[in-house]
């Protein structure tokens, strides 16, 4: 697998997208169906380039790829902020490199807005999304989901005093307790205070503000602060990182409402020079192979797939239980708020 050089210059974008962008053009017709019809015309393409926001998964899905179709992926992964910038330089100059761009929501959907990707047409394994995500289909692809939850000391917590729930998170007991990923910078904090506001409500948001909520904005760093006694609680842990604490005094549980989650998202560029190619690899990212490789990472199944060998901190939560997801309206709302009540 083929690595193009990290881009050192990149624009940052001035905010999150506000909508979702769905059909905007049709499916080029000289992309092939069937799926064997398919294969054979991506091989003819030699290649397929891949632009990430997410490189490590992306490049674990790459070599997968490339084993079972012996076609080679070129993935370029860098700041979303610099694939956008070359993707609109790419544009400009007419000179096509890269096939796929596969990022988060505040990245893609203003991308597609200015017209950058195009409808890969009939992805076979689409069919496959769970009902969680389908609304995320669109011209885009659903193909993983970050996901967070809370971690405990468990030298700190004894089994009796768990929280089962998130409203746990408000017992007095917890006061000036917490550390949190924090709610006023985008984030797993900001996403997730966003589906609590979503779903429990503004009154959720303002009780925490009580609790003397300590902020941090770097996952690993927090959930080594909790192993090492700082804090019994911390909020909104994002469960790849649950992987990487075996053997700590740290436990992450999952709650009885479930989880917030966010989606990454794949589309096809427009005029991808390799068109065949990036329909199959499209395709691939929701296949079985490359869905258990999201799930050893600790993400989410978009297909709701599940594996017998799964690390055993990380089986609670495979299917498991999701709480929702919020709009890019919903997260801008939730950050006003968070920097109105948290000072």
């Amino acid at each position: 697998m083929k690595n193009l050089n990290t881009l050192r210059r990149g624009a940052r974008l001035s905010g999150i997208a506000l909508a979702f962008v769905l059909g905007i053009t049709g499916a080029r017709a000289q992309t092939a169906s069937n799926l064997d019809t398919l294969v054979a015309a991506a091989k003819k393409e030699g290649k397929v380039v891949v632009y990430t926001g997410v490189g490590n998964i992306t490049r674990d899905i790459a070599a997968l790829f490339e084993k079972r179709y012996d076609i080679p992926v070129e993935v370029l992964a860098a700041r979303s902020s610099e694939i956008i910038e070359r993707v609109r330089t790419e544009r400009a100059t007419g000179r096509r490199v890269g096939d796929i761009f596969l990022g988060g929501r505040s990245a893609m959907v203003p991308e597609a807005q200015a017209g950058g990707f195009e409808d890969a047409g009939d992805i076979p394994n689409a069919s496959r999304l769970i009902d969680a995500v389908k609304n995320d289909r669109g011209i885009f692809l659903p193909t993983g989901m970050p996901r967070w939850t809370m971690l405990i000391n468990t030298r700190l917590v004894p089994p009796a005093e768990e929280p089962k729930s998130w409203q746990d998170a408000l017992d007095p007991k917890w006061k000036g307790k917490i550390l949190s990923d924090d709610p006023r910078a985008f984030g797993g904090g900001l996403i997730s205070f966003s589906v609590f506001n979503k779903t429990f409500g503004r009154g959720f948001i303002e009780k925490l503000a009580t609790q003397d909520l300590v902020f941090a904005r770097d996952y690993s760093v927090s959930a080594r602060r909790i192993a090492a006694g700082e804090y019994p609680l911390y909020l909104a842990l994002t469960i790849q990182e649950v992987g990487g604490l075996a053997g700590l005094p740290v436990k992450a549980l999952p709650m009885a409402e479930g989880v917030p989650f966010d989606v990454h998202l794949a589309g096809m560029l427009k005029d991808a020079p390799h068109p065949n190619a990036a329909r199959l690899f499209l395709n691939f990212f929701l296949d079985d192979e490359a869905q258990a490789q999201y799930l050893r990472k600790g993400y989410g199944s978009v297909t709701g797939h599940t594996i017998p060998d799964l690390q055993a901190e990380l089986k609670p939560f495979s299917p498991g239980k999701l709480l929702g997801w919020a709009t890019a309206e919903e997260q801008a709302a939730t950050q006003k708020l968070a920097t109105e009540l948290f000072k």
